[in-house]
């Protein structure tokens, strides 16, 4: 791809980033943090050439590399105060052995108030997804916010259809 992968965070926000996202139509969705794993399995199904890179901004301070636990076959960086993390897709199957355990550290380690973004992109197309909320004291994650527009329906039946493949979250 012409790129290190400790680029693809930053590369995935870049393209992710360069389109408004619009509230989500009917309302937030309020899912737990470990389902980011089942949301980013919604763009693989349609292309399984995405990137995916979470950003956490917490409102109280910048955070470091270090803020959460490393998993493997993820890249940490920061960013402005904010916490980047990509995670290479290779086109095969889904890396559910790094989205689950890297939705599992989220969930621990970000504080409630942070905003939590997860966005998908194929680096070498226009196509990209992009999921913005806030975390909640309980460990939940408000959706508020994407790109494509999505409604809130369907975005509890993408949540639906990614849990499937992942399964059951247990907390």
């Amino acid at each position: 791809m012409g790129f290190r992968k400790t680029d693809i965070a930053g590369r995935v926000f870049a393209v992710a980033d360069s389109t408004l996202t619009t509230p989500v139509t009917g309302g937030p969705v309020n899912v737990k943090v470990v389902d980011l794993a089942a949301l980013a399995m919604v763009p693989w199904f349609g292309d399984p050439g995405v990137q995916w890179a979470v950003r956490i901004t917490d409102p109280s301070g910048p955070l470091k590399n270090n803020a959460i636990p490393k998993i493997p076959e993820t890249f940490v960086g920061t960013a402005d105060g904010s916490l980047l993390i990509g995670v290479p897709g290779e086109g095969i199957e889904p890396p559910a052995q790094t989205l689950r355990p890297l939705a599992e550290v989220i969930f621990l380690a970000a504080a409630a108030g942070s905003r939590l973004e997860l966005a998908a992109a194929n680096l070498r197309a226009d196509d990209h997804h992009l999921y913005v909320g806030t975390i909640g004291a309980e460990g939940t994650w408000m959706i508020q916010r994407s790109t494509p527009a999505i409604t809130r329906a369907d975005l509890e039946a993408a949540l639906d259809r990614g849990r499937t493949v992942l399964g059951p979250v247990v907390q």
